[in-house]
């Protein structure tokens, strides 16, 4: 099993309320299977590969109701030992 750690920023832009925009994204999540750390200017999820890459993919199918930008950084090192 390949570890991963990956930080996202979500950018709604054009929108009013961006903290809103935000927290709704973020409400319609399934973290299960993977530890998720929500932070105030960004979210780090850390978990297996495969799992992360879905959590990502679902991220953004989730945001795309709002124009947004999603800024996402990955490693495999990083985070990655407990």
């Amino acid at each position: 099993m390949s570890v991963m750690s990956c930080q996202v920023t979500l950018y709604p832009l054009d929108t009013p309320d961006s903290g809103r925009a935000i927290s709704d994204v973020l409400a319609q999540m399934d973290w299960e299977g993977v530890e998720v750390n929500v932070g105030l200017l960004s979210t780090v999820i850390l978990g297996e590969e495969n799992l992360v890459w879905d959590k990502i993919h679902r991220l953004y199918s989730l945001a795309k109701k709002y124009p947004f930008a999603l800024q996402i950084t990955v490693s495999n090192r990083c985070g990655c030992q407990k």
